[in-house]
C-alpha cells in the first residue's frame, strides 16, 4: 500500500481529486453500473423504462452518440497532429457545464411529469459530450508509467466507485437520483479543479511529442514480425484484434442475457465488486512480465474453471445467474490488466494520453449500447447459456496459447528494441559503416523513413539548409524533423548526436546502443 500512495502521489492527484475522480466514475452513465443504477430514476418519471429496450432509449442512445461524436473528433485532430490536441479552459469548462447539466435534468426529472423525448435526448446529448472530454481531462492528468501501479490504482478507484455505487443502491428512488446528481457535479468539480489547477497556465498549451500514430507503429515493427512468438500474421491477429473480440463478445453476451432474465439484480455492481477483490491478488506479482503472462496465462483461466465447474454443480435455478456474475467477474478483470496496459503506455508517452482516452470512451459507449438492446434471440433464446460457455471456453483457450512475451516485454520495458536488435558490425566481426550505425539507430529509436533519410545527412555533418535543398523539402520541415529526431534519440545538440552515432560498431566487441 505505501507504494499505491507513493504512485498516486506522484500522479499528481491529492486527496480532494481522488475523491472527485470515484465521484465521477461512480456516477457517470458511460459506464454500466451507474447507468444501471439511473434505471429506476428515469424509469419512475415515465411511461416505461428509457434504458431497455434499447429501442425505447433516447437518453442511452443520445449519451453514447454524443461522446463518440466528441471522442471521434478529438481523436481525428490527434491523427492529424498530436500538437493541435488541447484541453483549453474554454472547452474544459463548457464540457463541465454540459455534463453538470444534463444529469441535473435526469435526476430532477424523477421528481416531475413523465419525461418528454425531447427533454431525454437534449440530457443525454449533453451528458455524453461533456461527460467524454471530462474523461480526456483526467486521462491527461494521470501519470502512472509502472504497470503495476498503475493497476493498483485502478484496482483502487474501482474499489471507491463500488463502494459509493453500493451505498446509491440501498437508497430508495428520491435519495438516489439526488446522491447521483451529487456525485456527478462533485466529480465535474473536482475534474476542473485539479485539470486547472495541475496544468495551470498551461492548460492551452498544445500537446507534445510524436503523432500517436507512430507510437502504435513501433510496435508493430520488423523486429516484432522476426520474433518467433509473431511469425505469423495469423498469431499478430489473434493477439491484437480476435482475442479483445471474443472478450467483448462474451461481455456484451452476458450483459445481455442479465438483463433478460435477472433484471433486478445489480450484476454491474455486484460483479464489480468480486472483480476488484480478484484483481488484488495480481498486485503481489513481483515484476510487470509476471504480471502479465499470469494475469493472461493462469489467473483469468483459472477464474474461467472456478465458473464453468462451480456453475455446473449450482442449483438450476441460480446456474445462469451465478455463470453470468463469473463471466462479468472474468471479463472485468481482463479489462483491468488491458486498462492498465493503457495507463502505462499514456504516461510513457504523454502524446498518447488524448487519443487513448478518446478510444476507451468509444469503448465504453459500444460497451453499453449492446448491453442494455433487448436482443430478439428468436428460437435461439433458449441456447444463450450455452453460448455464453462457449464464449467463455474460446476467450480462455485464446488468453492461454496466444502469444504474448515477445510484445509484452518490448512495451513494457518501454519499448526500448535496441537489445533485440543486431548491432552493425557484430556478425561481420569489423567496424561499422556510418550508413549501417545511422541504420541501426533509426530501427532502434523508431525513426520514420523520412527521419532516417535526415539522420544520414546529419551523421555526415550536413546542415539544414543543404537537407532541405537535397530532399526538395522546406528547411523548417528538416527542422521539425531534426527535433523529433533529438528527442527519440534522447540528445540536444546535433554534435551529441554524431557522437551518439560513433560510439556504435566501432569495435565487434562494442556494446553502445541508443539510450
Amino acid at each position: 500500500m505505501g507504494n499505491l500512495r507513493a504512485g498516486y502521489r506522484w500522479a499528481g492527484f491529492d486527496a480532494v481529486s481522488l475523491l472527485s475522480l470515484a465521484a465521477f466514475f461512480a456516477s457517470t452513465p458511460l459506464l454500466l453500473a451507474p447507468l444501471d443504477l439511473m434505471r429506476p430514476v428515469l424509469a419512475s418519471s415515465s411511461d416505461g423504462p428509457l434504458l431497455e429496450p434499447l429501442t425505447s432509449a433516447p437518453f442511452l442512445t443520445a449519451v453514447a452518440l454524443a461522446a463518440m461524436f466528441a471522442s471521434l473528433a478529438m481523436l481525428f485532430v490527434c491523427l492529424l497532429k498530436t500538437a493541435y490536441a488541447r484541453l483549453g479552459r474554454t472547452l474544459l469548462v463548457g464540457a463541465g457545464t454540459s455534463y453538470a447539466l444534463g444529469m441535473l435534468i435526469v435526476c430532477a426529472a424523477h421528481f416531475a411529469a413523465p419525461v418528454p423525448q425531447l427533454v431525454a435526448v437534449s440530457a443525454g446529448a449533453l451528458v455524453g459530450a461533456g461527460g467524454a472530454v471530462l474523461c480526456m481531462a483526467w486521462a491527461r492528468q494521470v501519470s502512472l508509467p509502472d504497470l503495476r501501479i498503475a493497476l493498483g490504482s485502478l484496482v483502487a478507484l474501482g474499489a471507491a466507485v463500488f463502494a459509493l455505487d453500493t451505498l446509491v443502491l440501498f437508497m430508495t428512488v428520491p435519495f438516489r437520483a439526488m446522491a447521483l446528481a451529487l456525485l456527478a457535479v462533485a466529480g465535474m468539480l473536482g475534474c476542473v479543479r485539479s485539470a486547472w489547477g495541475s496544468a495551470g497556465a498551461g492548460l492551452d498549451a498544445t500537446t507534445s511529442g510524436a503523432n500517436w500514430w507512430d507510437v502504435f507503429g513501433r510496435l508493430d515493427m520488423s523486429l516484432i514480425e522476426s520474433g518467433s512468438d509473431f511469425a505469423t500474421p495469423l498469431s499478430r491477429t489473434l493477439f491484437f484484434i480476435v482475442t479483445p473480440a471474443v472478450v467483448f463478445l462474451l461481455f456484451i453476451a452476458g450483459m445481455n442475457m442479465h438483463h433478460t432474465f435477472y433484471g433486478d439484480v445489480l450484476v454491474e455492481v455486484l460483479g464489480g465488486s468480486i472483480a476488484v477483490l480478484c484483481a488484488i491478488v495480481l498486485l503481489f506479482m513481483k515484476t510487470e512480465r509476471a504480471t502479465i503472462n499470469v494475469a493472461y496465462r493462469i489467473y483469468l483461466p483459472l477464474i474461467a474453471a472456478v465458473v464453468f465447474v462451480v456453475g455446473d454443480f449450482a442449483p438450476l435455478d441460480v446456474r445462469g445467474l451465478f455463470l453470468n456474475v463469473g463471466v462479468y467477474v472474468f471479463c472485468f478483470v481482463y479489462g483491468l490488466v488491458m486498462c492498465a496496459m493503457v495507463i502505462m503506455m499514456m504516461s510513457r508517452m504523454r502524446s498518447l494520453a488524448l487519443p487513448a482516452a478518446c478510444m476507451l470512451v468509444i469503448a465504453a459507449c459500444l460497451i453499453a449500447m449492446p448491453s442494455y438492446a433487448n436482443l430478439d434471440a428468436g428460437v435461439l433464446g433458449a441456447y444463450r447459456l450455452n453460448v455464453l460457455l462457449v464464449l467463455l471456453l474460446v476467450a480462455v483457450i485464446l488468453l492461454i496459447v496466444t502469444p504474448s512475451s515477445r510484445v509484452w516485454r518490448l512495451v513494457i520495458e518501454g519499448i526500448d528494441l535496441s537489445d533485440a536488435l543486431e548491432k552493425p558490425g557484430e556478425q561481420a566481426g569489423r567496424s561499422a559503416t556510418l550508413e549501417e550505425r545511422c541504420d541501426y539507430v533509426a530501427r532502434a529509436c523508431g525513426l520514420t523513413p523520412r527521419e532516417s533519410e535526415i539522420l544520414r545527412f546529419l551523421g555526415r555533418g550536413y546542415g539544414s539548409v543543404y537537407i532541405a535543398e537535397a530532399l526538395v523539402i522546406a528547411e523548417s520541415t528538416v527542422r521539425s524533423h531534426v527535433k523529433s529526431i533529438y528527442r527519440k534519440v534522447d540528445v540536444s545538440s546535433r554534435e551529441e548526436l554524431i557522437s551518439r552515432i560513433d560510439e556504435i560498431g566501432e569495435t565487434p566487441e562494442t556494446d553502445a546502443a541508443p539510450r
